[in-house]
């Protein structure tokens, strides 16, 4: 069961997103877990602007210290929670992880710049048995034309 919704300690994720800006951008941050992770959990990490392309996004793992199972997350948005990224493993005392989107590239988000549509969020699908906190880096790459629609 899910026991934590939360946001990252550093870049847009709780603001409404920025005016579009033409060309490539890019925003990027860190969450530092206060708690064990859960199945469930969702981290949200940025909002895009309506008529953003996202072209790249990667998730950089902390290290897992050894006797805490497998951590896996999904990188996504409200459409789907695997929508860039399916199953990003973080095994038993690995030292790091860098995970790097395989999917969804290109994807138009059209509509009102500040619905929940436009969050990018990671989503836990296996926790283990960590107590312990670690940090999950993010960066998010979009490109904006002139005219979104």
């Amino acid at each position: 069961m899910a026991t934590l919704t939360a946001t990252a300690s550093t870049g847009q994720s709780t603001y409404p997103a920025q005016n579009v800006h033409v060309g490539t951008n890019t925003i990027y941050g860190q969450y530092v877990t206060s708690a064990s992770l859960a199945v469930g959990d969702v981290l949200y990490l940025a909002r895009v602007p309506s008529g953003a392309r996202v072209v790249d996004a990667w998730l950089d793992f902390g290290s897992v210290p050894s006797n805490v199972g497998t951590i896996c997350a999904d990188l996504g948005d409200s459409s789907s929670d695997t929508t860039y990224l399916d199953s990003a493993t973080l095994a038993d005392g690995t030292s790091r992880v860098l995970a790097r989107a395989t999917q969804g590239m290109g994807t138009r988000y059209l509509g009102t710049s500040t619905t929940s549509a436009f969050a990018i969020k990671a989503t836990i699908t296996e926790a283990g048995t960590t107590t312990n906190t670690m940090t999950v880096k993010w960066a998010i790459t979009y490109k904006c034309d002139e005219n979104p629609a």
